[in-house]
């Protein structure tokens, strides 16, 4: 009887690993729900990153999450009337950066700490904001008094080089030691000011050759700096998602009240500027792992909002560095060829020369900007998720805009564009 009994269960046993077998490699993983709010609002709690009709294996594995790092390179001059515009879009950009983690929901230093030790290895900031205008420029160095916090190790300085001068690097701020010490969320959010008065042009220039070499200085030293931070990152390359974002110091970051008051979030939403744009990079980074084209992402207007990959952002500062004639145009007053202004030429080129006026035009974008000819590889949000505040401080003289004109929540100018993908 006992020899019967324990034939029966080892039967029992084995039929019950057949089966378990079987489950393993016949059934399928329930999908979970995909989001886009429940991603922006709990970036700590997404989900794991299942593909949809996923089978289970005999193996289960999990891989990391990816790291998504942005570096803003923000454009700057002096402002009629001292505004504090770049004042305003810095803060701006931390603080909805905080609101975005949920920096805002832990009450305690110490609680403050461990989201910063939970999240650190999933978004990294960066702030690159460079000085052409020396002394002149009051509100670069009242910035840096002001979110002295987040200041890099040191401020880089750089002075024009001559037969009788040389170049030379001062004025150590901190330490990286003692710059952690004072706001944990210098862990994730680092701001470099450069002073750097090495382009020199001649007063009697066109505004706009002067906006495009400044917009050219910028994002060459964005670039060094961005790829100094990939060197500082302990992920393997294919771990990580980088990207390059070009904004004028007048397009501050939205809120989540402005977005939803112009109903481009639901109310119950907690996204904002920065949550979404942050959203959306995640959304195109699993595209581009697909192998889905990707040439650069417009989340405002004008020469703000446009996010670069770093080899789309090499192609702009090829196109911003030459000089060739076919990117010129006449004055109104019919006296001189003036170039197009900056952002005008980085938005063809991103959309791939469309919207040039003449066939030599055409061939000069065919020529630098060739990764962006494929249709759909420009990504628009459908709304402004940056605001223009600069309406009566323009650089440009005697130009004014209506002050309800490019604010949070407008449709996006490229959004109706049939060579454009829209990601919302």
């Amino acid at each position: 009887m006992t020899t019967i009994v324990r034939y029966l269960i080892a039967i029992l046993i084995i039929i019950s690993m057949l089966s378990s077998m079987l489950v393993l490699r016949f059934s399928r993983i329930p999908l979970l729900p995909y989001s886009p709010i429940y991603r922006v609002d709990h970036p700590l709690k997404v989900a794991e990153n299942l593909k949809a009709n996923a089978r289970f294996t005999t193996t289960v594995f999990n891989p990391p999450p990816s790291t998504t790092i942005l570096t803003v390179a923000i454009l700057t001059s002096p402002r009629p009337n001292n505004d504090i515009h770049l004042l305003t879009t810095i803060h701006s950009i931390i603080d909805q950066f905080k609101h975005f983690v949920g920096y805002y929901e832990r009450e305690t230093l110490n609680e403050r700490f461990m989201l910063i030790r939970e999240i650190i290895d999933r978004y990294q900031l960066q702030i690159v904001v460079v000085n052409h205008f020396g002394e002149a420029h009051g509100q670069f160095y009242a910035m840096q008094q002001i979110f002295e916090d987040f200041l890099s190790s040191s401020v880089q300085m750089k002075t024009h080089t001559d037969d009788t001068t040389s170049s030379e690097a001062t004025n150590v701020m901190k330490d990286d030691g003692k710059m952690v010490d004072v706001n944990p969320l210098s862990y994730l959010i680092q701001i470099h000011c450069i002073d750097d008065q090495q382009v020199k042009l001649d007063i009697e220039d066109d505004v706009f050759l002067l906006q495009k070499a400044h917009a050219a200085s910028l994002l060459k030293h964005a670039s060094t700096k961005h790829r100094e931070k990939l060197a500082k990152i302990r992920f393997k390359r294919e771990q990580i998602h980088d990207y390059i974002m070009l904004l004028e110091d007048d397009f501050p970051a939205c809120s989540q009240d402005e977005l939803a008051r112009a109903h481009a979030i639901p109310s119950s939403s907690k996204a904002n500027g920065m949550s979404l744009l942050y959203h959306s990079l995640d959304i195109l980074s699993e595209k581009r792992d697909l192998g889905e084209p990707f040439c650069g992402l417009f989340v405002a207007t004008g020469g703000s909002g446009l996010v670069f990959s770093q080899s789309s952002l090499e192609a702009v500062v090829r196109l911003l560095d030459q000089r060739d004639e076919e990117l010129l145009k006449m004055r109104a007053d019919g006296e001189r060829m003036v170039p197009l202004p900056h952002d005008v030429m980085i938005q063809r080129c991103l959309s791939g020369g469309r919207g040039a006026q003449t066939e030599e035009e055409r061939r000069v974008y065919a020529k630098y900007c060739q990764m962006c000819e494929q249709s759909g590889s420009l990504h628009v949000s459908g709304k402004l998720w940056f605001k223009h505040i600069g309406h009566f401080s323009s650089t440009v003289y005697d130009r004014y805009y209506d002050v309800k004109k490019w604010s949070c929540g407008t449709i996006q100018p490229f959004a109706s564009n049939r060579f454009i993908s829209r990601i919302q």
